[in-house]
């Protein structure tokens, strides 16, 4: 399935609000591969970032969609990359704004060839982005990385292949990259 689009009124933001401990935005059956989802102009906001659960976007087995402009207030996770059972493959993100989160990005498990351009992250209480799980090539191209304990996790859980992080800015944080043993050819 696929071919979803949802676009901002009158090209401003749109305000999806409250969704407490599930997705606002994710596939009725993340078991399988969904396509072609394109968000535009959003603005995501929850209670409260502790409610676990919590994920702005989540692009569990979503395969080339893109996000423009989109804003996620309030959440444990704002935006979430995984692959388990079917694959998170070729998604865009532009311009995102991702704010008051436990974690920014997540990439986990089967999170392949993902890129992030811009955009900016800030007041994360775990990290601005996580590369968790098992996965190759996602890049992250100009981002900006504010108020966070860790910036930029790779290899948390599992061999994370050639990661790329290309002109990113990382400001006020305690630890701006934690490349552990299972980052490979990471850059």
């Amino acid at each position: 399935g696929g071919d979803v689009r949802i676009d901002g009124l009158n090209g401003g933001l749109t305000l999806f609000t409250g969704y407490a401990g599930g997705a606002v935005f994710q596939s009725t059956n993340t078991a399988v591969r969904y396509y072609g989802l394109v968000l535009n102009n959003l603005l995501i906001s929850n209670t409260n970032r502790a409610t676990a659960g919590g994920i702005g976007v989540n692009l569990t087995n979503v395969t080339l969609s893109r996000l423009y402009n989109v804003s996620v207030n309030d959440a444990a996770i704002g935006i979430r990359f995984e692959g388990t059972g079917g694959g998170s493959y070729y998604n865009e993100v532009y311009g995102a704004t991702i704010t008051r989160t436990g974690q920014g990005l997540t990439f986990g498990n089967g999170a392949n060839e993902n890129k992030v351009f811009g955009g900016r992250i800030t007041d994360t209480t775990l990290r601005c982005m996580d590369f968790e799980g098992s996965q190759t090539n996602n890049s992250v191209f100009g981002t900006s990385c504010e108020s966070f304990v860790t910036g930029v996790s790779v290899g948390t859980t599992a061999a994370t292949y050639s990661a790329k992080f290309i002109g990113m800015r990382m400001e006020s944080g305690t630890n701006a990259f934690d490349l552990r043993a299972n980052a490979v050819n990471t850059a």
